[in-house]
């Protein structure tokens, strides 16, 4: 496999990867909330958004292929 379809491939995990860490995060961000630590659950959500953020900048790489 040439190495820049490897990238293309890869590209493609770290997306899906970051979804389940962005979810993950929403899912701490409420237990986090639900015990009063609203000062994590904050920190937790903003994770999220900067996750959902980075990978909006690999999707503009992915319709780069």
């Amino acid at each position: 496999m040439e190495e820049i379809e490897r990238l293309r491939i890869l590209i493609q995990h770290w997306i899906e990867h970051n979804k389940e860490h962005s979810q993950e995060y929403m899912r701490w961000a409420e237990k986090a909330k639900a015990n009063n630590r609203r000062d994590l659950a904050a920190i937790l959500n903003r994770l999220s958004a900067e996750t959902e953020r980075m990978n909006h900048l690999l999707d503009e790489a992915l319709r780069l292929f």
